[in-house]
């Protein structure tokens, strides 16, 4: 029985003060809620932003400038206020094809829309569930690797000396490239915030179990496998101890069992077991 009751009461005693540790170790006020889930939004904003640019640059038939009424993009040739898409008759007719660096560069901005959007899928899908870390990683990636090929679909159709270099560059380009710094901005800015959460989550854990000092008076489970704080006295069984001796100097054999294997054991016995707070006495 006395075992029993000293089983109890310790293991009801730390876990009492694992709840205690959590609660500081962790404040979570709504403000600093609510100022968390604006700058994800923000960060949503900005890669909506980047992507809905990037479609709407590879789409424009603006990327290069000839003659007064003749501009081309990336899948049209323009002349005389009319648009031909690049494998036409009408253009084949007229001579017109895609260069390679057309084909290579389509090919590099067609991968980077699809990873643009899988990443903000994905972002959205870390946002609402709670975010599961995975997600964020395969966000990371996917946008990292979007803007990358982004400006290397850039560079490719900028500087590849083809036939198409006889014209001059024009706004749709620059807005292409413009969404590859977007990109490469936002990732960049989601890998650094992901990487600063981590560290403050896990300093909310395990900061308490090493950083804090409880009160002399309350001689309590810190979370480690010491029976007592070194720096608490308490009335135990009829004696008085310093507990920066080891914990079985306190007590008797049995109880000193009973103990040993609350340590170790369940955190869920009973919590209605008697423990006077502050007293350091099991009554």
């Amino acid at each position: 029985m006395p075992q029993s009751f000293a089983t109890s009461s310790f293991a009801m005693l730390r876990q009492t003060e694992t709840q205690k540790w959590e609660a500081i170790a962790v404040p979570r006020t709504l403000m600093e809620v609510l100022s968390r889930f604006r700058r994800l939004i923000v960060y949503l904003g900005i890669f909506i932003f980047g992507l809905v640019v990037l479609v709407v640059a590879v789409a424009l038939p603006y990327w290069e400038l000839g003659s007064t009424n003749e501009h081309r993009g990336l899948w049209m040739s323009c002349m005389e206020g009319a648009c031909y898409a690049w494998m036409s008759d009408e253009l084949n007719k007229l001579g017109e094809i895609p260069s390679m660096c057309y084909k290579v560069s389509q090919t590099l901005f067609l991968s980077s829309v699809v990873m643009a959007i899988l990443a903000v899928a994905a972002y959205t899908s870390w946002i609402t569930q709670h975010k599961d870390h995975r997600l964020m990683v395969i966000t990371c990636m996917l946008c990292l690797t979007s803007g990358l090929t982004d400006a290397a679909g850039a560079l490719v159709f900028a500087l590849w000396r083809d036939d198409h270099i006889s014209y001059s560059l024009s706004w749709g380009f620059w807005i292409a490239a413009m969404s590859a710094v977007v990109l490469l901005v936002i990732s960049v800015v989601l890998i650094l915030d992901r990487g600063i959460m981590t560290r403050l989550e896990h300093q909310r854990v395990s900061g308490p179990i090493y950083g804090v000092s409880p009160s002399k008076t309350n001689p309590a489970f810190l979370g480690s496998t010491n029976a007592f704080n070194r720096n608490s006295t308490v009335s135990t069984v009829g004696q008085q101890a310093d507990y920066g001796q080891p914990s079985n100097y306190l007590l008797p054999e049995g109880i000193r069992q009973g103990a040993r294997s609350a340590s170790v054991g369940s955190m869920e016995d009973d919590p209605r077991q008697p423990w006077a707070a502050g007293s350091g006495q099991l009554f």
